[in-house]
C-alpha cells in the first residue's frame, strides 16, 4: 500500500527495502515528553541563532546549534518508523560517533520537518470559518489528541494513536463541521422602517411650511 502523504506518510526504498515514515500521535509521543517534543519541533523547524557580527564567536554557536538540530532531525525519524532506518540515516557508535547512512544529512532535516509538521501541528488549509488557534503551548500532549479521537471520532485505542495531526483535524471538521456563515440580511426591521417613514414625514412637513 502506496504511503498516504496527504496526512503526512513519507515511504522510501532502499536496496530492495522499503520503510514506511508515519508522523502518528503515538510517533510524537516517543519523540519524549510533551515539553520535549516542542523542543525539538522548535529546533528542528527553527533558524540558527541570530549572528553578533563576530566570525569567531558566530561559528561555534552554529556548529553547535547544527549538530542539536541534525540529532534532533534524526530522532524524529527513528520515532516516526518501526523498522531499522540506520542503513539509510546512519547510526552512533557507543563513543556517540555518527555514521553516515546512504541519505545525505540535509535530507534528514527536510524530511523531519515535514514530519513534525503533520505530527504536532497538521498541515491543513486554514479554514476561515474556523476559530482561530489559541497561545502558543509549551506542550504538545499527543495523549489528549488520541482521547478526542476515540470519545468523538469512535475510534479505538490503537486507531486514535495511529491518527496524525492532519488525519486528526480532518476528520475533526469532517464530524463537526463549523455553521455557514449566514448571509447578511438586509431586509431593514419594522422599528427601522417606522422610524424612517417618521424621519421623511418630518422633512416633508418642514418643506410644506418652507413653500
Amino acid at each position: 500500500m502506496p504511503a498516504l502523504t496527504e496526512i503526512g506518510e513519507i515511504g522510501l526504498e532502499y536496496q530492495g527495502q522499503e520503510y514506511r515514515l508515519r508522523p502518528s500521535l503515538a510517533a510524537m509521543a516517543r519523540i519524549g515528553t510533551p515539553a520535549e517534543i516542542v523542543e525539538v519541533f522548535g529546533l528542528v523547524l527553527g533558524a540558527p541563532p541570530e549572528p553578533t557580527g563576530n566570525p569567531v564567536l558566530d561559528r561555534p554557536r552554529w556548529r553547535v546549534w547544527g549538530r542539536e538540530q541534525f540529532r534532533a532531525a534524526l530522532s524524529v525519524l527513528h520515532a516516526c518508523c518501526d523498522d531499522d532506518l540506520s542503513p539509510l540515516i546512519g547510526w552512533t557508535t557507543e563513543r556517540m560517533t555518527y555514521r553516515p547512512g546512504a541519505m545525505p544529512a540535509a535530507n534528514i532535516t527536510v524530511l523531519a520537518r515535514e514530519l513534525l509538521r503533520h505530527g504536532v501541528i497538521g498541515d491543513v488549509p486554514t479554514d476561515p470559518r474556523q476559530p482561530k488557534r489559541g497561545k502558543f503551548s509549551p506542550e504538545f500532549h499527543a495523549r489528549d489528541f488520541a482521547a478526542l479521537a476515540m470519545a468523538h471520532l469512535g475510534l479505538s485505542e490503537a486507531e486514535a494513536w495511529q491518527m496524525t495531526m492532519t488525519s486528526f483535524i480532518l476528520a475533526m471538521r469532517a464530524k463537526f463541521p463549523p455553521p455557514e456563515t449566514p448571509a447578511k440580511d438586509e431586509t431593514p426591521s419594522e422599528e427601522a422602517h417606522d422610524a424612517t417613514m417618521a424621519w421623511l414625514a418630518a422633512v416633508n412637513e418642514k418643506r410644506a411650511a418652507a413653500a
